[in-house]
């Protein structure tokens, strides 16, 4: 098997959560896991081959999870093993009726699988160890010029409870608490509620719209460092700005939720 180095790693398990994900929102996506764990398996065995032909070194890989292998019968009846979850996504994979109930039983068996290679990426044989590996990379951002109804849109899309917004060249923490209690503060007049919905965010912060205080990191700075404590709410992952002298100003480079280091 060829090896993984710390950037091809970087790079799967980015793309192998956003396949993940995509397929979360639309169980007619498993597709994007599907052709991502070809890849996975094409860069492993050194050359193209079929999905079959992979499965010795996916499973290699998979058994890197703590998941990934001989379970103990107190969780066998949990969790399917890594052979189990390879045979139903390529079974799947081979079958021409991808709509429906066979549709999503795919999907789960797909995001199943996706996440045991996420695992081993992260805490395998050479597990990843600081923020910048496992970080969320440029992350959705509002902006202080956008109306308050286009960041209500996409926090409702996407499931986002928080967006980072930079006001005073510092980042901060735009909730979806705080746009709820700002467009209904007071119960608002429909032609009210229109009129904070066209606000900008800087117009709306004028006005009462809250921004948190964020908690910030570098990417060079070990996972550990972060997970002494309980996690409050995300991270920021931040680099000096060059193109500013105040060093207390960064440049917001990722970031990193409870979520992300399950």
């Amino acid at each position: 098997m060829r090896p993984l180095t710390g950037p091809a790693r970087k790079q799967l398990l980015a793309e192998l959560r956003a396949a993940r994900l995509a397929a979360q929102k639309d169980a007619e996506a498993f597709d994007q896991i599907l052709f991502l764990v070809e890849r996975i398996g094409c860069y492993l065995l050194g050359r193209a081959a079929t999905l079959g032909k992979y499965k010795p070194v996916l499973l290699q890989l998979a058994a890197g999870s703590s998941l990934g292998g001989t379970l103990p019968d107190e969780q066998a009846v949990w969790h399917s093993t890594k052979e189990e979850l390879f045979s139903l996504t390529s079974e799947g994979r081979n079958d021409a009726m991808h709509q429906g109930a066979r549709a999503r039983h795919l999907t789960e068996h797909a995001i199943e699988f996706a996440l045991l290679l996420e695992d081993a990426l992260m805490n395998g044989v050479e597990p990843m160890t600081t923020i910048g590996d496992i970080m969320v990379r440029s992350p959705v951002t509002a902006d202080l010029w956008q109306p308050v109804s286009y960041v209500r849109q996409v926090m409702l899309t996407n499931s986002y409870s928080i967006l980072p917004v930079e006001h005073d060249g510092r980042w901060k923490f735009l909730t979806d608490a705080s746009v709820a209690s700002f467009l209904r503060r007071g119960t608002p007049a429909r032609d009210e509620r229109h009129r904070r919905l066209g606000l900008t965010v800087n117009e709306a912060h004028g006005e009462g719209l809250g921004f948190s205080d964020a908690e910030w990191a570098r990417p060079s700075d070990p996972i550990s460092s972060i997970t002494q404590t309980p996690l409050i709410g995300p991270v920021l992952v931040c680099v000096p700005d060059p193109e500013k002298d105040d060093p207390t100003k960064r440049r917001l480079v990722g970031i990193l939720t409870a979520y992300d280091l399950l």
